[in-house]
Protein backbone atom coordinates (compact mmCIF):
# COMPACT_ATOMS: atom_id res chain seq x y z
CA UNK A 1 0.00 0.00 0.00
CA UNK A 2 1.15 3.36 -0.69
CA UNK A 3 0.29 6.42 1.41
CA UNK A 4 -1.13 9.39 0.45
CA UNK A 5 2.33 11.26 1.37
CA UNK A 6 4.49 8.75 -1.01
CA UNK A 7 1.68 9.46 -3.74
CA UNK A 8 1.50 13.19 -3.78
CA UNK A 9 5.64 12.98 -3.82
CA UNK A 10 5.34 10.94 -7.01
CA UNK A 11 2.89 12.87 -8.65
CA UNK A 12 5.07 15.95 -8.02
CA UNK A 13 8.06 14.36 -9.22
CA UNK A 14 6.27 13.08 -12.37
CA UNK A 15 5.33 16.96 -12.83
CA UNK A 16 8.70 18.27 -12.39
CA UNK A 17 9.84 15.84 -15.37
CA UNK A 18 7.64 16.43 -17.58
CA UNK A 19 7.63 19.85 -17.12
CA UNK A 20 11.55 19.93 -17.76
CA UNK A 21 11.31 17.51 -20.94
CA UNK A 22 8.40 20.39 -22.35
CA UNK A 23 11.64 23.28 -21.72
CA UNK A 24 13.79 21.78 -23.65
CA UNK A 25 11.60 20.74 -26.62
CA UNK A 26 10.65 24.35 -26.23
CA UNK A 27 14.02 25.31 -26.79
CA UNK A 28 15.03 23.20 -29.49
CA UNK A 29 11.90 24.45 -31.17
CA UNK A 30 12.80 28.15 -30.85
CA UNK A 31 16.31 27.47 -32.10
CA UNK A 32 16.90 27.62 -36.19
CA UNK A 33 19.64 25.78 -37.46
CA UNK A 34 21.44 22.51 -36.98
CA UNK A 35 23.77 21.86 -33.84
CA UNK A 36 25.14 18.71 -33.17
CA UNK A 37 24.93 18.86 -29.42
CA UNK A 38 20.81 19.84 -29.21
CA UNK A 39 20.16 16.04 -29.91
CA UNK A 40 21.98 15.20 -26.42
CA UNK A 41 19.86 17.99 -24.31
CA UNK A 42 16.71 15.84 -24.65
CA UNK A 43 18.83 13.01 -22.62
CA UNK A 44 19.14 15.51 -19.54
CA UNK A 45 15.37 15.31 -18.44
CA UNK A 46 15.26 11.67 -19.09
CA UNK A 47 15.39 9.53 -15.98
CA UNK A 48 16.36 6.11 -15.26
CA UNK A 49 13.32 3.73 -14.18
CA UNK A 50 15.33 1.52 -12.43
CA UNK A 51 16.87 4.13 -10.66
CA UNK A 52 13.08 5.58 -10.09
CA UNK A 53 12.01 2.14 -8.74
CA UNK A 54 14.68 2.11 -6.15
CA UNK A 55 14.11 5.59 -4.80
CA UNK A 56 10.46 4.93 -3.98
CA UNK A 57 11.20 1.27 -2.79
CA UNK A 58 13.76 2.68 -0.47
CA UNK A 59 10.89 5.67 0.32
CA UNK A 60 8.64 2.76 1.47
CA UNK A 61 10.63 0.55 3.66
CA UNK A 62 11.82 4.06 5.36
CA UNK A 63 8.03 4.81 5.81
CA UNK A 64 7.01 1.23 7.57
CA UNK A 65 9.92 1.38 9.69
CA UNK A 66 8.80 4.29 10.74
CA UNK A 67 5.24 3.05 11.45
CA UNK A 68 6.50 -0.39 13.14
CA UNK A 69 8.13 1.82 15.79
CA UNK A 70 5.35 4.03 16.40
CA UNK A 71 2.86 1.14 17.00
CA UNK A 72 2.96 -2.59 17.96
CA UNK A 73 1.95 -4.37 14.92
CA UNK A 74 4.46 -7.34 14.83
CA UNK A 75 3.44 -11.05 15.02
CA UNK A 76 2.80 -11.81 18.63
CA UNK A 77 1.59 -15.49 17.60
CA UNK A 78 4.08 -17.21 18.84
CA UNK A 79 3.50 -15.61 22.58
CA UNK A 80 0.04 -16.29 22.41
CA UNK A 81 0.50 -19.83 21.24
CA UNK A 82 2.63 -20.67 24.66
CA UNK A 83 0.11 -18.65 26.48
CA UNK A 84 -2.82 -20.65 25.37
CA UNK A 85 -1.15 -23.89 27.21
CA UNK A 86 -1.64 -25.19 30.33
CA UNK A 87 0.80 -24.47 33.37
CA UNK A 88 1.39 -28.87 33.35
CA UNK A 89 2.34 -28.42 29.80
CA UNK A 90 4.64 -25.87 30.28
CA UNK A 91 6.57 -27.34 33.00
CA UNK A 92 6.79 -30.42 30.44
CA UNK A 93 8.04 -28.17 27.82
CA UNK A 94 10.54 -26.82 30.05
CA UNK A 95 11.31 -30.41 31.29
CA UNK A 96 12.12 -31.95 27.84
CA UNK A 97 14.29 -28.62 27.23
CA UNK A 98 16.55 -29.52 29.93
CA UNK A 99 17.04 -33.27 29.07
CA UNK A 100 18.39 -32.46 26.10
CA UNK A 101 20.62 -29.74 27.05
CA UNK A 102 21.78 -32.96 29.86
CA UNK A 103 22.35 -34.75 26.78
CA UNK A 104 24.46 -32.07 24.99
CA UNK A 105 26.35 -31.22 27.87
CA UNK A 106 27.48 -35.17 28.34
CA UNK A 107 28.40 -35.28 24.67
CA UNK A 108 30.47 -32.19 25.14
CA UNK A 109 28.14 -29.90 23.28
CA UNK A 110 28.06 -27.52 25.62
CA UNK A 111 27.22 -24.17 23.47
CA UNK A 112 24.14 -26.11 22.62
CA UNK A 113 23.27 -27.73 25.54
CA UNK A 114 23.44 -23.85 26.63
CA UNK A 115 20.67 -23.04 24.32
CA UNK A 116 18.37 -25.82 25.49
CA UNK A 117 19.04 -24.38 28.76
CA UNK A 118 17.93 -20.55 27.88
CA UNK A 119 15.25 -21.72 26.47
CA UNK A 120 13.97 -23.86 28.99
CA UNK A 121 14.27 -20.81 31.50
CA UNK A 122 12.38 -18.72 28.78
CA UNK A 123 8.97 -20.54 29.41
CA UNK A 124 9.60 -19.99 33.63
CA UNK A 125 8.61 -16.09 32.18
CA UNK A 126 4.69 -17.36 31.10
CA UNK A 127 4.25 -19.98 33.66
CA UNK A 128 1.90 -18.91 36.79
CA UNK A 129 0.66 -21.75 39.09
CA UNK A 130 -2.43 -21.63 40.48
CA UNK A 131 -1.60 -24.15 43.14
CA UNK A 132 0.72 -24.56 46.31
CA UNK A 133 1.72 -27.97 44.27
CA UNK A 134 2.42 -26.64 41.14
CA UNK A 135 4.72 -23.45 42.58
CA UNK A 136 6.99 -26.22 44.77
CA UNK A 137 7.19 -28.14 41.04
CA UNK A 138 8.02 -25.04 39.31
CA UNK A 139 10.83 -24.17 41.44
CA UNK A 140 12.45 -27.53 41.64
CA UNK A 141 12.29 -27.58 38.12
CA UNK A 142 14.07 -23.98 37.60
CA UNK A 143 16.37 -24.21 39.91
CA UNK A 144 17.67 -27.74 38.08
CA UNK A 145 17.62 -25.66 34.68
CA UNK A 146 19.78 -23.01 36.71
CA UNK A 147 22.73 -25.17 37.93
CA UNK A 148 22.47 -26.62 34.88
CA UNK A 149 23.00 -24.01 33.24
CA UNK A 150 25.48 -22.59 35.44
CA UNK A 151 27.82 -25.44 35.23
CA UNK A 152 27.82 -25.03 31.60
CA UNK A 153 28.77 -21.80 31.36
CA UNK A 154 31.90 -22.90 33.17
CA UNK A 155 32.71 -24.97 30.99
CA UNK A 156 32.58 -22.10 28.33
CA UNK A 157 33.88 -20.00 30.70
CA UNK A 158 31.41 -17.58 30.83
CA UNK A 159 32.27 -17.08 34.42
CA UNK A 160 29.62 -14.78 35.29
CA UNK A 161 26.72 -15.67 34.07
CA UNK A 162 27.71 -18.94 35.90
CA UNK A 163 27.79 -17.16 39.17
CA UNK A 164 24.33 -15.64 38.31
CA UNK A 165 22.50 -18.60 37.11
CA UNK A 166 24.26 -20.01 40.74
CA UNK A 167 22.91 -17.27 42.38
CA UNK A 168 19.46 -17.30 41.12
CA UNK A 169 19.22 -20.58 42.17
CA UNK A 170 20.54 -20.46 45.90
CA UNK A 171 17.62 -17.95 45.71
CA UNK A 172 14.71 -20.73 45.34
CA UNK A 173 17.29 -22.70 47.43
CA UNK A 174 19.43 -21.23 49.55
CA UNK A 175 20.91 -24.78 51.39
CA UNK A 176 21.86 -25.87 47.45
CA UNK A 177 25.67 -27.66 47.84
CA UNK A 178 25.51 -27.83 44.06
CA UNK A 179 24.60 -24.20 43.75
CA UNK A 180 27.61 -23.11 46.34
CA UNK A 181 30.01 -25.64 45.19
CA UNK A 182 29.50 -24.23 41.56
CA UNK A 183 29.46 -20.58 42.62
CA UNK A 184 32.38 -21.10 44.72
CA UNK A 185 34.46 -22.64 41.52
CA UNK A 186 33.20 -19.92 39.69
CA UNK A 187 34.81 -17.14 42.35
CA UNK A 188 38.42 -19.44 41.90
CA UNK A 189 37.99 -18.96 37.93
CA UNK A 190 37.82 -14.91 38.79
CA UNK A 191 40.88 -14.99 41.22
CA UNK A 192 38.48 -14.41 44.72
CA UNK A 193 39.62 -16.53 46.93
CA UNK A 194 37.90 -14.87 49.62
CA UNK A 195 34.20 -15.41 48.62
CA UNK A 196 35.36 -18.86 47.29
CA UNK A 197 36.56 -19.49 50.74
CA UNK A 198 33.31 -18.95 52.13
CA UNK A 199 30.86 -20.32 49.42
CA UNK A 200 33.34 -23.65 49.79
CA UNK A 201 32.90 -23.42 53.81
CA UNK A 202 29.39 -23.55 54.00
CA UNK A 203 28.69 -26.22 51.41
CA UNK A 204 31.68 -28.42 53.88
CA UNK A 205 29.45 -27.69 56.53
CA UNK A 206 26.28 -29.10 54.75
CA UNK A 207 28.44 -31.92 53.32
CA UNK A 208 31.52 -32.63 54.96
CA UNK A 209 32.32 -36.03 53.37
CA UNK A 210 31.72 -34.71 49.74
CA UNK A 211 34.61 -36.06 47.70
CA UNK A 212 34.05 -33.04 45.21
CA UNK A 213 33.66 -30.43 47.55
CA UNK A 214 37.19 -31.80 49.12
CA UNK A 215 38.98 -31.65 45.99
CA UNK A 216 37.74 -28.06 45.20
CA UNK A 217 39.36 -27.24 48.92
CA UNK A 218 42.37 -28.72 47.99
CA UNK A 219 42.56 -26.52 44.60
CA UNK A 220 41.69 -23.28 46.17
CA UNK A 221 44.47 -24.30 48.68
CA UNK A 222 46.92 -24.70 45.93
CA UNK A 223 45.60 -21.73 43.65
CA UNK A 224 45.86 -19.29 46.56
CA UNK A 225 49.96 -20.39 47.27
CA UNK A 226 50.26 -20.20 43.55
CA UNK A 227 49.08 -16.73 43.33
CA UNK A 228 51.00 -15.43 46.25
CA UNK A 229 54.38 -16.91 45.24
CA UNK A 230 53.53 -15.52 41.89
CA UNK A 231 52.73 -12.21 43.49
CA UNK A 232 56.18 -12.30 45.64
CA UNK A 233 57.97 -12.85 42.18
CA UNK A 234 56.40 -9.93 40.36
CA UNK A 235 57.17 -7.48 43.48
CA UNK A 236 60.61 -8.65 43.41
CA UNK A 237 60.86 -8.46 39.84
CA UNK A 238 59.76 -4.99 39.75
CA UNK A 239 60.64 -3.19 43.07
CA UNK A 240 63.49 -5.70 44.29
CA UNK A 241 67.07 -4.84 44.18
CA UNK A 242 70.00 -6.37 41.37
CA UNK A 243 71.14 -9.66 42.98
CA UNK A 244 74.77 -10.07 42.06
CA UNK A 245 75.60 -12.00 39.80
CA UNK A 246 78.90 -14.64 39.99
CA UNK A 247 82.02 -14.05 38.36
CA UNK A 248 82.74 -16.50 35.53
CA UNK A 249 85.88 -18.39 36.50
CA UNK A 250 88.79 -18.20 33.42
CA UNK A 251 89.72 -21.56 31.33
CA UNK A 252 93.08 -22.38 30.46
CA UNK A 253 93.69 -23.89 26.72
CA UNK A 254 94.22 -27.33 26.95
CA UNK A 255 97.34 -26.88 24.52
CA UNK A 256 98.99 -25.20 27.34
CA UNK A 257 98.74 -26.80 30.43
CA UNK A 258 100.94 -30.23 29.24
CA UNK A 259 103.81 -27.20 28.86
CA UNK A 260 103.27 -25.96 32.46
CA UNK A 261 101.91 -22.33 30.77
CA UNK A 262 98.95 -20.34 32.01
CA UNK A 263 97.56 -17.28 29.50
CA UNK A 264 94.78 -16.30 31.63
CA UNK A 265 93.66 -13.05 30.92
CA UNK A 266 92.89 -11.38 34.56
CA UNK A 267 90.82 -8.08 33.80
CA UNK A 268 90.12 -7.47 37.31
CA UNK A 269 92.74 -5.16 39.21
CA UNK A 270 95.16 -6.88 41.44
CA UNK A 271 95.56 -5.47 44.38
CA UNK A 272 99.35 -4.57 44.86
CA UNK A 273 101.27 -4.05 41.79
CA UNK A 274 104.39 -5.39 41.20
CA UNK A 275 107.57 -2.99 40.69
CA UNK A 276 108.09 -4.46 37.32
CA UNK A 277 105.19 -3.45 36.44
CA UNK A 278 104.75 -0.04 37.24
CA UNK A 279 106.60 1.72 34.60
CA UNK A 280 103.64 -0.11 32.12
CA UNK A 281 101.01 1.26 34.56
CA UNK A 282 102.28 4.95 34.40
CA UNK A 283 102.86 5.15 30.90
CA UNK A 284 99.79 2.98 29.66
CA UNK A 285 102.55 0.68 28.06
CA UNK A 286 101.04 -2.80 27.04
CA UNK A 287 102.10 -5.29 29.80
CA UNK A 288 104.87 -7.87 29.61
CA UNK A 289 103.77 -10.59 31.94
CA UNK A 290 104.03 -14.00 30.48
CA UNK A 291 106.51 -12.25 28.05
CA UNK A 292 109.20 -14.82 28.53
CA UNK A 293 106.95 -17.68 28.75
CA UNK A 294 105.73 -16.80 25.16
CA UNK A 295 109.13 -16.63 24.29
CA UNK A 296 110.01 -19.86 24.88
CA UNK A 297 106.76 -21.17 23.53
CA UNK A 298 107.40 -19.73 19.86
CA UNK A 299 111.52 -20.67 20.16
CA UNK A 300 110.34 -24.34 20.81
CA UNK A 301 107.56 -23.72 17.74
CA UNK A 302 110.46 -22.59 15.71
CA UNK A 303 112.89 -25.17 16.37
CA UNK A 304 110.32 -28.30 15.70
CA UNK A 305 109.48 -26.88 12.43
CA UNK A 306 113.07 -26.72 11.49
CA UNK A 307 113.47 -30.03 12.35
CA UNK A 308 110.29 -31.36 10.29
CA UNK A 309 111.62 -29.37 7.21
CA UNK A 310 114.79 -31.26 7.53
CA UNK A 311 113.38 -34.59 7.59
CA UNK A 312 111.74 -33.50 4.78
CA UNK A 313 114.68 -32.49 2.55
CA UNK A 314 116.35 -35.79 3.26
CA UNK A 315 113.65 -37.68 2.08
CA UNK A 316 113.72 -36.35 -0.88
CA UNK A 317 116.83 -36.19 -1.97
CA UNK A 318 117.78 -38.98 -4.24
Amino acid sequence: KVSAEEYLAQVEHSKQARDRQEAVQAKLDRERGYDWTREYEKWSAWEDPDELAAKEHAARVKSERASMRTSCNHDHSAEQKLMDMTTPAKLTQCDTFRRLGNRFFAHGQYQRAAYHFHHALVYFEYIFSDTDAEQVEMDDLKKRILLNFALCRLKTKHVDQAILNASLAMKLDGESVKALYIRAMGYRMQDKFELAQVDLDRALALAPLDSALVHEKHVLAAKKAAYVVKSKQLGAAMFGRNQPTAQPQPTTSAMFVGDGLSLEMEFRQPSTIAASDVDSVEFWQPSTRGKHALESLLGEWKLGAVALDGQARSIHQP
